[in-house]
């Protein structure tokens, strides 16, 4: 195997691929560089919603489902984020 090629990354699921690595990079990069912690740990779990969003709808094509369905997928979504934002700025309190 060679590796990644440049023709993986032009593809649009490389393209994709390539976001969330440096959706990665920048949760790593604001949990051991910002202050305040409970802001960090926001943006921790906003990227962390966004990474979740492109893979389901990308390559797992939640994106083709029944309006329904996208629509659960995204209440979903919110509901957990704000649960673990909500969750964890009262356990720091």
């Amino acid at each position: 195997m060679s590796g990644i090629t440049m023709s993986a990354i032009k593809s649009f699921p490389g393209m994709i691929w390539l976001l969330l690595m440096l959706l990665s990079g920048l949760s790593l990069l604001v949990a051991e560089e910002a202050s305040p912690k409970q802001l960090a740990i926001a943006v921790i779990f906003a990227v962390a919603m966004v990474k979740a969003y492109l893979v389901m709808v990308y390559f797992m094509e939640v994106n083709q489902a029944a309006a329904h369905w996208r629509t659960l997928f995204k209440l979903w979504l919110l509901m957990a984020g704000c649960i673990l934002t909500i969750g964890n700025a009262m356990g720091a309190v």
